[in-house]
């Protein structure tokens, strides 16, 4: 099997953006008959590790279950694939990808602050 199944239910599966990630659709995917052994053997939850990006994709099995498609490629066994936004995605922190973006956000304002408070002092003295 492509992955690990865990005691508690947890299903983790390495993979590369690169190599993996199904571009046109947005999505990352399972083998269709890894996805119906994962049903029956009660699965609570997918994890995708993405090696390229240090990033864990997670997502509750029954999302996954209920919200993803088959699709299948010449030559490969169909899969099942999730849109990018049925996942919470985390990075090499634990922290949410959303709040990387907060983050970026705060500190791009943080620093035009600074500029501003620079140039109104500047000004002052002048």
């Amino acid at each position: 099997m492509v992955g690990e199944l865990f005691p508690n239910g947890t299903f983790l599966k390495h993979v590369r953006y690169s190599v993996h990630y199904f571009h046109k659709a947005g999505a990352f995917g399972i083998d269709e008959a890894i996805v119906k052994y994962l049903k029956e053997k009660g699965c609570k939850k997918i994890v995708i590790k993405e090696e390229e990006a240090d990033e864990r994709w997670e997502t509750p099995f029954e999302v996954f279950w209920e919200k993803s498609w088959v699709h299948k490629f010449p030559n490969f066994q169909p899969q099942r694939f999730l849109a990018k936004e049925r996942w919470d995605i985390f990075d090499a922190f634990g922290l949410p990808f959303q709040m990387r973006k907060v983050d970026k956000i705060f500190q791009q304002t943080k620093k035009q602050v600074k500029e501003l408070s620079d140039t109104l002092t500047a000004s002052l003295f002048d």
